[in-house]
């Protein structure tokens, strides 16, 4: 057992720990903890809040051999000393990087927030040039064949960026993380085109293609200017326009609510439903609404509203679709702020060429985004949300798992982390995992952190010397962030190994973040963080992996990134590394190494 998992085990009489079993022993482990497995409520508190359901009871990750539970303190200590256990990790509650910064330089200037003042920034149209990503692309280097995965909080396929993005996810659920769930096909929804019509014929009857994601289907209303009513919690009528409809699948238990007036509600456990009480609106989970309540229902006007009292709440079993909304400002479902950290990420890793066009009629000047490899397939796992964008570290480690097994990717981008309590990297649960990766001539590009300027903050997977470590810099001045995360490592090792932009960076993002940099509900954003540097290296190098196999046949390694850095960059500083790594430092590698010009 880890130091680490040690303490963690003393703390509390239940803890989340990860299970590393030896050969041929997995099955046996499993089943002797299968029975004794427990709840998380109230186990963990961080930052000021208990995170419950963050850490499942059980989670098996077969391809390393490792099995996450809840345990009894007896049992983990037993487990330690079974002869079946190779190891016990601590689980760790990981964070997304990426605290939006408001900076004075840029490229582009807006008129922005509430006193007008300027905000200058640029995009990934011009960071990739930084970086000498457009270079390779104009050189036929454009990702194509190339699998990256970002592991992250998820990714809005409905962006015109994103639309070629395969979404999956290794979270418990199949709805957004803003409460809304969603209702029976049969629900009568207000819209301002075709009036009040069910919600499942409102589906049906657009002549939208439909896209496929982990979630179910979706239809674009991207290009159509279609409104859905609802009320206000000041008991006012507000409409807000439609962006996406959302077709789910459902197997399992739903909540049929009964009111006074003989009708019924079919909805989802996790579906918000306002109440009167008190003299005031609310909202409550479909699951905590109870005999007594007072729902408001809409006349066929819109002018007011009648109070219908719940008579009954009963659960049944459902099989079949249900259907949910994507709106511009409350209803979010792939467009929600929890997935608008990797919807930035992705966009900068793989994204098509999109013009952002409310920004651009602002700033009079035409404001374009494109990610490094925009031809590369993109795989968005989702392994973090929670409302606050964090996540387990089993999740993470499950998330790879489907990098490796469901997909077969090439690259592995993680703007995301934890701390780093380790006196050792063996005994971090992600260290063996990555030597598994790496092995396979897989990639792993991982954020520093964003705990700088200190020393000694570089956060858990970065601080590994198997993955690539990324720090940021600014792009506009050449200077290091001030935020990005410093070396060394608790066991001395020089971190980062790179640095690349990362402050006041526009591309695509939604929801929450939506506003951020330039005020504007424009689906695209100004970002700081060592999460923006992250999938411009991810980026970066899935192209040089596509050189190396059509140019040498063979796979572009980490060990050969490494040591390409390591000759042709400045010395190793705790601070950036080995400095900005760019296109035209491979170019020079094939030149010197291989004897290959581009």
């Amino acid at each position: 057992m880890t130091k680490v998992a040690e303490k963690l085990a003393h703390r509390f009489n239940v803890a989340p720990v990860i299970i590393k079993t030896k050969t041929k022993k997995f099955e046996n482990v499993l089943e002797a903890i299968r029975d004794v497995v427990s709840d998380t409520e109230g186990l963990l508190v961080r930052r000021g809040q208990i995170l419950d359901n963050i850490f499942p009871r059980i989670r098996t990750i077969p391809t390393f051999s490792m099995i996450s539970a809840l345990l009894p303190r007896e049992w983990i200590f037993d487990l330690a000393e079974a002869a079946e256990v190779e190891k016990i990790y601590p689980n760790k509650i990981m964070w997304a990087f990426g605290a939006p910064r408001i900076t004075s330089e840029g490229i582009f200037e807006v008129k922005s927030g509430a006193f007008g003042q300027s905000i200058k920034f640029t995009t990934t149209l011009y960071t990739k040039r930084l970086i000498g990503a457009f270079e390779a692309n104009q050189k036929g280097f454009t990702g194509s064949g190339m699998k990256v995965c970002v592991i992250d909080t998820g990714v809005a396929v409905g962006h015109e960026m994103l639309r070629h993005a395969i979404a999956d996810t290794v979270l418990n659920y199949a709805h957004d993380e803003n409460g809304h769930g969603c209702v029976e096909p049969d629900t009568v929804i207000a819209f301002s085109n075709p009036g009040f019509v069910k919600i499942g014929e409102f589906y049906e009857n657009l002549d939208k293609p439909e896209i496929e994601s982990n979630v179910g289907i979706t239809k674009l209303l991207d290009d159509r200017e279609i409104y859905v009513y609802s009320m206000s919690l000041d008991g006012k009528v507000v409409k807000d326009r439609v962006l996406a409809v959302h077709k789910v699948p459902i197997d399992g238990e739903i909540l049929r609510i009964e009111t006074s007036i003989g009708n019924s509600l079919l909805l989802t456990p996790w579906h918000p439903t306002m109440i009167k009480e008190k003299h005031k609106f609310r909202f409550k989970r479909a699951e905590d609404i109870k005999s007594g309540d007072s729902i408001p229902i809409f006349d066929e006007e819109l002018d007011r509203y009648d109070l219908v009292e719940v008579t009954d709440v009963y659960t049944e079993y459902y099989k079949g679709y249900f259907y949910d909304l994507t709106t511009e400002k409350y209803n979010n479902y792939y467009a929600s702020g929890f997935v608008a950290h990797n919807t930035w990420c992705c966009a900068c890793v793989a994204g098509r060429y999109a013009v952002d066009t409310r920004l651009s009629r602002k700033v009079k000047r035409k404001v374009a985004a494109e990610g490094m490899a925009p031809n590369a397939w993109l795989i968005s796992i989702k392994a973090l949300g929670y409302l606050v964008g964090c996540g387990s570290t089993d999740g993470i480690l499950k998330a790879i798992e489907y990098a490796l097994m469901r997909y077969n990717v090439d690259v592995i981008s993680m703007s995301l982390g934890g701390p780093s309590e380790e006196e050792k990297p063996e005994d971090d649960p992600y260290y063996e995992v990555f030597n598994y990766v790496t092995e396979r001539g897989i990639i792993p590009v991982v954020a520093a952190g964003n705990e700088g300027p200190d020393s000694n903050t570089i956060s858990t997977p970065g601080c590994l010397p198997n993955v690539l470590t990324v720090g940021a810099y600014d792009p506009l001045t050449g200077k290091v962030a001030n935020f990005s995360s410093r070396g060394p490592t608790n066991w001395g090792d020089i971190k980062p190994d790179c640095i690349a932009p990362g402050v006041k960076i526009h591309t695509a993002c939604c929801g929450l973040l939506d506003r951020v940099g330039d005020n504007m509900r424009n689906r695209y954003a100004i970002l700081d963080g060592t999460s923006m540097a992250t999938p411009h290296v991810a980026g970066l190098v899935t192209l040089m992996k596509q050189a190396h196999e059509r140019l040498l046949g063979k796979t572009l390694t980490l060990d050969e990134i490494m040591t390409m850095l390591k000759e042709l960059g400045h010395e190793k500083t705790n601070d950036e590394g080995y400095g900005p790594i760019t296109w035209g430092m491979y170019e020079e590698w094939l030149s010197t190494t291989y004897g290959i010009e581009i």
